[in-house]
């Protein structure tokens, strides 16, 4: 099989690996129960809310590949506070938004190819221009940590991918050892590699959620 893979997003075939992944939601929504999840929170492409309690927004945890120059992107869940949440919807489109300071967060997803939980992990959220996901910049001792920092080797001769089962699998060479990142795609906690270059409608309409709530509390 050619070493190329069908995005999800354009319906065009690229060649070589596919260097996006991410859970379609924060690990807390899809371990609600289906019955009545929908009335307990909404999930977007970009941000999330749950009981009116917990708020998530979706970033970029880029890695270097060090072999090619690309970047490795976990597209992840990160919960943050309320009026984090409320400052970045207010400057959804503004222009300049890229010069906020960073927000804290922590990691809202477990990545299960890692050996210890990435759940919880601390985490900071640097902004980018209209129209870009946000940056997350791992901040506690962790090979997540140490792989932003070192980088990654993807090299065709260690690239190993199956679509067999519904399964995509890359082997990923780090400096600190060798996994392989499986990814079932008929899992109920899907994994997703679509990538939205763009801001979306649902983000807007959850910002407005939160500010209703706001108003209502004041």
């Amino acid at each position: 099989m050619s070493d190329s893979y069908l995005c999800n997003i354009c319906g065009e075939r690229h060649d070589g690996a596919p260097l996006s992944w991410g859970p379609d939601a924060p690990d807390m929504w899809v371990d609600l129960p289906s019955a009545g999840r929908e009335k307990r929170g909404e999930v977007g492409t970009d941000q999330a809310m749950i009981d009116e309690e917990h708020f998530f927004i979706r970033g970029r945890l880029e890695i270097p590949v060090v072999d090619t120059g690309d970047q490795f992107a976990w597209l992840v869940w990160v919960e943050v506070k309320v009026d984090d949440l409320f400052h970045m919807s207010e400057r959804w489109t503004m222009e300049d938004r890229e010069t906020t300071s960073p927000y804290e967060g922590r990691l809202a997803n477990n990545l299960g190819v890692y050996s210890h939980p990435t759940l919880g992990l601390q985490v900071k959220i640097h902004t980018r221009p209209v129209g870009e996901r946000p940056y997350i910049e791992v901040l506690e001792d962790h090979m997540l940590f140490h792989e932003q920092r070192d980088g990654i080797f993807i090299t065709s001769s260690t690239r190993n991918r199956s679509y067999a089962a519904g399964r995509s699998v890359v082997k990923v060479v780090g400096r600190r050892g060798d996994r392989s990142i499986d990814f079932d795609k008929s899992a109920s906690h899907q994994v997703s590699q679509s990538e939205i270059g763009s801001d979306n409608p649902c983000s807007r309409h959850l910002y407005q959620l939160v500010a209703a709530k706001r108003c209502y509390e004041n």
